[in-house]
């Protein structure tokens, strides 16, 4: 059915004159195309206003006292599908485009072991060895048993120095697993540790600001990248290059 067919086609529903056959036939083309649905709602506005204003169109429509406002209900509730889904389709598209901006995955050679020493006490030890074990878990492509064992030490009695590794290591392994809610708060914690090193701290905020927009967090991944970008920060650069793209987008 070509474009003028269907506006004759809208036309001639609004003045109530079509069959129900070629009403099953228009509304097939509604469904098809969210975009005439959308014209013919604007022309039975427009129809309406005309007729409320006491204009005349022509002799046809003059004759026509009211528009004959006709919703088919199941043709109703798919339009509105439609329309819902396309909806949809562009926030998921806004959402697509900004978390595209963010760091795809944290190398895992970013992950940080634990130190060992002779003079440490057997259970302090054996902590820093599981840090260790996990962390060779994850660089040998055994992710899940890494961050397992990992996130069992998060629960137990750690020093600070063992807190910072596990928290900054589970931030990376979330990160890279799409949980980025629990990524951001692993990275978070690392400021409310005392001892944790300034390199650790500054990609520990640089990988929050990315959970965030992969998060669809715009605003709070904003805040952290206006305060990376003023500093001098390694990712200064990267933040505000970032910023650039979500102001000009």
């Amino acid at each position: 059915m070509t474009e003028k067919e269907i506006s004759i086609l809208i036309s001639r529903y609004i003045k109530g004159e079509l069959s129900d056959e070629e009403e099953d036939q228009l509304w097939v083309e509604f469904l098809k195309d969210s975009s005439l649905l959308k014209q013919y709602e604007t022309e039975l506005n427009l129809y309406d206003l005309f007729q409320n204003k006491g204009f005349s169109l022509d002799e046809a429509e003059s004759k026509v006292e009211n528009p004959v406002v006709s919703y088919k209900p199941w043709y109703y509730t798919a339009a509105a599908a439609i329309l819902l889904i396309a909806g949809l389709f562009f926030f998921n598209y806004q959402f697509s485009e900004t978390s595209s901006l963010a760091v795809t995955e944290i190398e895992l050679t970013e992950m940080v072991g634990a130190d060992i020493y002779r003079e440490q006490d057997a259970a302090t030890e054996a902590t820093d060895l599981d840090i260790n074990r996990a962390i060779a878990y994850a660089l040998d492509g055994n992710v899940t048993d890494g961050y397992e064992i990992l996130n069992n030490l998060s629960e137990r009695e750690l020093t600070e120095q063992q807190k910072v590794r596990v928290n900054y290591n589970l931030g990376i392994l979330a990160y890279n697993a799409g949980d980025y809610n629990h990524s951001r708060n692993n990275f978070q914690t690392l400021f409310n540790l005392d001892g944790t090193p300034a390199y650790l701290l500054e990609r520990s905020e640089w990988f929050t600001a990315n959970a965030y927009l992969k998060a669809g967090d715009i605003d709070s991944a904003i805040e952290i990248l206006e305060q990376i970008s003023a500093g001098n920060s390694p990712f200064s650069t990267d933040a505000a290059e970032i910023l650039r793209k979500l102001q000009t987008g």
